[in-house]
């Protein structure tokens, strides 16, 4: 087996996550259950970030009350050589209930170059105000940043939880059912030869990029045993073949629109 992922500099970290188009945050609840997210990576200055719209208000509380994150960033655009990569951080949450800083400061102009579906919700005055909706986010800036680390290229994402958060890269032997292969990443920071059980989670995601209407998420949540990974529950589905019809569009952007409006209202803010 190959030897544990070398450490990478910080500054690396947050350079491969201002260029990907997507990437993933890692945490772990009070009672130690691990989870894992797809997200649009922005930065603040030299900081990570994430502007939520309010449909995922449950991210943001769950990464709110978590000790601890851990970014991964796996896929980034042709010709960037930086590897992909792994770096702990905590989660610092601040509601923009009105969209004013996410305004004001630029970072819907980065969310714009970054994700053309923004900008058919954003890229106008008239638009901001009939897609009012999606202007409120929920911000939340990645503080104290360490232990990057430099990961293999592989199939998915393995998180174990328990008494620390770990990330790693893994390959996937098959899917239904799920086995783990021995490669690269398979338990990699999470101790390879680790006694015990901890729980976990193997997860994938991806999109149609650039314009990303089709995000996907498929995640597996068991007990890492040792090597062995036991399954309890499968969610999500992998990437579509077929682009979406018109009609399919509009529902989507209703269902947006509706779990935006139940964020908003969840948080006090409708």
């Amino acid at each position: 087996m190959t030897q544990r992922e070398p450490s990478t500099h910080v500054d690396v970290a947050v350079r491969s996550w201002r260029r990907a188009p997507l990437a993933a945050i890692a945490w772990v609840g009070p009672d130690g259950t691990p989870d894992i997210a797809s997200v649009c990576p922005l930065t603040d200055g030299d900081r990570p970030l994430l502007a939520l719209p309010y449909a995922r208000l449950a991210l943001a509380r769950a990464l709110e009350v978590s000790s601890e994150v851990v970014l991964a960033v796996t896929s980034l655009p042709d010709g960037v050589e930086d590897p992909p990569v792994t770096v702990r951080g905590r989660a610092e949450v601040i509601e923009d209930s009105k969209g004013e800083r996410f305004h004001d400061s630029g970072l819907i102009d980065m969310e714009l170059a970054k994700y053309p579906t923004s900008r058919r919700r954003l890229d106008s005055l008239l638009l901001r105000r009939e897609h009012w909706w999606f202007l409120p986010r929920v911000l939340i800036t990645i503080a104290g940043l360490g232990g990057a680390r430099a990961i293999s290229q592989d199939d998915a994402l393995l998180v174990g939880g328990g008494t620390t958060l770990d990330v790693g890269s893994c390959h996937l032997e098959s899917r239904d059912p799920l086995a783990l292969g021995v490669a690269d990443g398979v338990v990699g920071p999470l101790g390879r030869d680790r006694a015990g059980s901890r729980p976990a989670v193997v997860f994938e995601h991806g999109g149609d990029l650039p314009e990303l209407e089709r995000p996907w998420e498929r995640r597996w949540t068991g007990t890492l045993i040792g090597r062995r990974f036991e399954t309890d529950s499968v969610s999500g589905e992998g990437p579509q073949q077929r682009a979406l019809t018109l009609r399919q569009r509009m529902r989507a952007e209703k269902q947006l629109e509706r779990a935006c409006r139940a964020g908003l209202r969840a948080a006090g803010h409708l």
